[in-house]
């Protein structure tokens, strides 16, 4: 799984987005050492949604 600080995804945004379009392979966000978000493919995180209701269903 790839990593990108905050700082480097400032300057490079519009290239992990397509990176990130291409390969569908998640990048965890870093700031300050420490991991704070996790950035999916939006057809990923759809995905995740609709699992996430299925499962509260039950």
């Amino acid at each position: 799984m790839k990593t990108i600080s905050i700082s480097n995804l400032r300057t490079k945004i519009s290239e992990v987005l397509d990176e990130l379009e291409k390969t569908q392979e998640p990048v965890i966000i870093i700031r300050n050492s420490r991991p704070v978000a996790f950035l999916v493919e939006y057809g990923q995180y759809e995905e995740f949604c609709n699992l996430r209701k299925l499962k509260n269903k039950k």
